[in-house]
């Protein structure tokens, strides 16, 4: 507030063009893809729900899709599927390489999520919940 003031009295401050700053203070709509492109469907879920990768799997280990490379995803599918084969009742995974890897299972799929520290297993579930809804209407 002093600063503003020494400003002000020597006639240094500068306005703003709030033009130019406008554009980074009004939030960004994602829109929903078109068309069926499962590609297009995951990557638009996984800016809706600012995480960074999200690969869906079945029970028996097969890759249903995916935003990260193939054998990234299933290397990641490996580490759950480790986990819970030596441990029992094993809901969800967090795994801390870099960024949080987790892993939970939901309904009959197995959701693999790259995502920072920050989200819970309800934004979780809301992630898995928009790619039954939009992925499996589809037909997967």
């Amino acid at each position: 507030m002093i600063q503003r003031l020494i400003f002000r009295l020597l006639g240094l401050e500068e306005r703003p063009n709030y033009s130019d700053v406008k554009f980074l203070s009004t939030p960004k709509k994602v829109e929903p893809p078109t068309d069926a492109d499962v590609q297009k469907l995951l990557d638009y879920l996984r800016k809706k729900h600012m995480v960074d990768a999200i690969s869906v799997f079945t029970d028996e280990g097969t890759l249903v899709a995916t935003t990260l490379p193939e054998e990234d995803a299933v290397h990641e599918y490996s580490l759950y599927e480790q986990l819970s084969l030596e441990l029992d009742d094993v809901s969800h995974v967090f795994i801390l390489k870099g960024d949080w890897i987790i892993a939970f299972h939901r309904g009959n799929h197995v959701y693999i999520v790259h995502a920072p520290a920050y989200v819970n297993m309800v934004e979780l579930s809301a992630i898995a919940r928009d790619v039954e809804a939009m992925l499996f209407s589809m037909g997967w």
